[in-house]
């Protein structure tokens, strides 16, 4: 298997040096606070947004944003203008989108927006003979779990714009919230889970996910290996902890400093193989298979989707570079590990 993952490994480094480089695109940094309400299907949030420096004359034209239908965007900024633009045909679009043109003063590029409003998209029925069957959502926020991306357009969208964030949540106290990055905060008190992830790291979505999580973890050198179950499992985080572990210590020898500061393991509330930028979010029934244990210890066809998903991890920062053109150059790569697996 080692010969194997040294293959593969040596591979995707010689598809990250292809010196081919692509359009420049826009970076954005979001700073959101977020309260959830899973039991109302509701999301509260002030999202203080940064703008990329533009050159003159082009800073007096407007930004314009999509965001989920139904969410009421303020702005809490003196100075800047934001209108709604007309409403396009979209019928039967998931998720229903408004659509709006912001205009701030000369010189400013930080304003604040608050919205808030129902976001809720429950998953198809899935029957008997379809168990295994990956399905998605446009955006779910109830009391079985919570799952946004740019997908639900929950933070204004700039159109293909890059972002870096840090992103405050409030949700129930026996709940606990992921996204990328780092976990710099995790606090329980007044019947609240506080937790706040930052990630400097260029993204191209930016997810939340939250649930009534059991979290297990244990440092990785200087990364964070981290488990989240539905339901508690100490033998079972060990087990893929120690296994994350290995794997962060083999792909980092094999392709350099691990980009994140954390890879965690989330148990889904329905079934699925997604892998995210720092994280992974698969279903329970896919849990009992994607050991990464060496071949001296199980098949092996038990080898593949979490090891895969680590791996991926090194790809997006390859993707995004600094460049004369603007503030990041995208490289056209194969899928990383933001696409869903």
């Amino acid at each position: 298997m080692c010969s194997d993952l040294r293959s593969i490994g040596w591979s995707l480094l010689l598809g990250l040096l292809l010196p081919v480089m692509g359009l420049a695109q826009p970076v954005i940094r979001h700073e959101l606070h977020v309260v959830l309400q899973p039991d109302q299907h509701v999301l509260q949030v002030t999202d203080s947004i940064t703008l990329p420096a533009i050159p003159s004359p082009l800073h007096a034209e407007p930004w314009h944003f999509a965001l989920h239908a139904g969410l009421s965007p303020v702005v809490l900024t003196p100075g800047v203008q934001l209108v709604r633009q007309p409403q396009e045909d979209t019928a039967g679009s998931q998720p229903p989108l408004e659509h709006y043109a912001v205009k701030l003063p000369a010189g400013m590029r930080t304003f604040m927006l608050r919205y808030q409003g129902n976001v809720h998209h429950p998953l198809p029925q899935q029957h008997p003979e379809d168990a295994w069957s990956v399905s998605d959502t446009a955006g779910m926020l109830a009391v079985e779990g919570v799952y946004l991306s740019a997908a639900t357009y929950w933070y204004p969208r700039f159109g293909d714009a890059l972002l870096t964030f840090t992103l405050d949540v409030q949700l129930p106290l026996a709940w606990d919230a992921i996204s990328q990055g780092e976990r710099t905060r995790h606090e329980r008190a007044d019947n609240v889970t506080y937790v706040r992830w930052e990630s400097p790291e260029i993204q191209e979505d930016m997810y939340l996910v939250g649930g009534p999580f059991t979290t297990y973890g244990q440092s990785a050198g200087a990364m964070q290996a981290m488990v989240f179950l539905r339901t508690p499992d100490a033998l079972l985080a060990k087990q893929y902890l120690d296994a994350t572990a290995q794997y962060l210590h083999m792909y980092h020898t094999l392709l350099g400093p691990y980009p994140y500061k954390k890879f965690a393991l989330v148990e889904n509330v329905w079934e699925s193989g997604y892998g995210m930028p720092s994280f992974t979010l698969l279903g329970s029934k896919v849990w009992p298979i994607i050991s990464c244990r060496s071949s001296a210890e199980a098949p092996r066809h038990t080898d593949g989707p979490r090891c895969r998903n680590i791996l991926t991890m090194w790809q997006p920062t390859a993707r995004y570079r600094s460049s004369p053109f603007g503030p990041a150059t995208v490289l056209p790569l194969q899928p990383s590990a933001m696409a869903r697996r």
